[in-house]
């Protein structure tokens, strides 16, 4: 008997087409059914309620297929006391390797589609290479990586040659009150807008950034926008800013600005001038009154 929850087992990428992911599924137990079909296997599933169009769509075809039978859990019992049975909880360590290479391009591909808007045709691209990456099957799971991996390749160039078209601008930017909104500037060098979230980390306690993490459409070319910030003293402040991927948060790109705060350098050579003033001002007073004594 071998046991895959569904979360181990089946590695998601979308909630959109669950049919398609109900077929993909039942192709990956067509592959334990393939390693050794004249012998019986029990895979216990454990369906995740919280994808109700997943499951119904895996329930239709598991009934459709002629080589399943679909049992409740409480007919292990009886089946258990009537048969030999080989009890397997976890998925050897040949075949978790291997799907936990394939689930990082699961988690690449789910990152890039976070940030790519509905009508964007990236998003079918990147869906089929990794539905004709699982397509593919051999009993050598060496040799099915050594075939899946030309598709893998593509969803890792793919992400790269887009998210590699986003950069952040970096440059010293003056405060010239005590707080106010800086500029920051993003380019995006593709043709496409992108959705990110942005996140910014001061260095320092004495300088606040105000509205840390925002999500925002990268839109082609220039893109500027106004982050409120504000500080305690005066100085310069590193602020770090990442763009991350708006539900996983994987990191697309990373870079700093510097923020100069002379706010309170100003203050204080204004007040320095006025007493200057005031003092000449006195002095001046003081001459004319000894002149009108004398």
């Amino acid at each position: 008997m071998v046991i895959f929850p569904v979360k181990d087992f089946f590695l998601d990428v979308s909630e959109e087409e669950p049919y398609i992911l109900a077929q993909n599924f039942v192709g990956k137990l067509a592959q334990i059914y393939l390693k050794n079909p004249d012998k019986d296997k029990v895979v216990v599933i454990e369906l995740p309620p919280e994808k109700l169009a997943f499951c119904e769509a895996l329930v239709v075809y598991l009934s459709k297929s002629p080589w399943i039978r679909i049992e409740k859990l409480s007919d292990l019992t009886h089946y258990a006391s009537t048969n030999q049975i080989e009890l397997k909880t976890n998925i050897p360590e040949e075949e978790k390797k291997y799907y936990d290479y394939l689930n990082r391009y699961h988690r690449l591909a789910k990152s890039f589609l976070e940030t790519l808007l509905p009508d964007n045709p990236q998003r079918t691209k990147v869906k089929n290479l990794l539905y004709l990456a699982e397509g593919i099957f051999s009993e050598d799971l060496e040799k099915q990586k050594e075939d899946i991996n030309p598709f893998l390749r593509e969803i890792d160039n793919t992400v790269k040659e887009n998210w590699d078209k986003l950069k952040i601008s970096s440059g010293v930017i003056n405060l010239t009150s005590q707080s106010g909104k800086i500029p920051l500037s993003i380019q995006n060098r593709s043709n496409t807008p992108f959705k990110v979230k942005i996140r910014l980390v001061s260095n320092s306690k004495k300088l606040t950034v105000k509205e840390e993490e925002r999500e925002v459409i990268i839109n082609p070319k220039d893109n500027t926008f106004l982050i409120p910030v504000s500080a305690k003293e005066p100085g310069e402040y590193e602020v770090n800013v990442r763009l991350l991927t708006p539900e996983s948060e994987s990191t697309i790109r990373e870079g700093r600005i510097i923020i100069k705060s002379t706010y309170f350098i100003r203050m204080l050579s204004l007040w320095l001038w006025l007493i200057l003033i005031i003092v000449v001002l006195l002095i001046i007073r003081e001459k004319r009154r000894k002149r009108g004594l004398g």
